[in-house]
């Protein structure tokens, strides 16, 4: 599903309570697959996912930035409603 999107977001929560299997599939997505997304980390100080290698091909996006919020509006054809 991530992989037909416009712009991927994977929103990361606690370490504690994260998919194993999807940390597999994130990795396999973007090293096979082509997956290009970012993730955002909630809470702000929330660990990213996938290993040091990895975190460069899945960058750290802050959802409360105005040019992410530009983007998710600019997507919508009738912007905020």
């Amino acid at each position: 599903m991530l992989e037909k999107a416009n712009d991927a977001i994977v929103v990361v929560g606690d370490l504690k309570t994260r998919s194993r299997s999807m940390e597999a599939a994130l990795e396999v997505a973007i090293d096979t697959r082509g997956l290009e997304a970012r993730q955002a980390l909630i809470p702000s100080g929330t660990t990213p996912r996938l290993p040091n290698s990895f975190r460069n091909k899945l960058p750290v996006v802050s959802i409360a930035q105005r040019d992410f919020l530009d983007t998710v509006a600019n997507c919508h054809p009738r912007g905020w409603t």
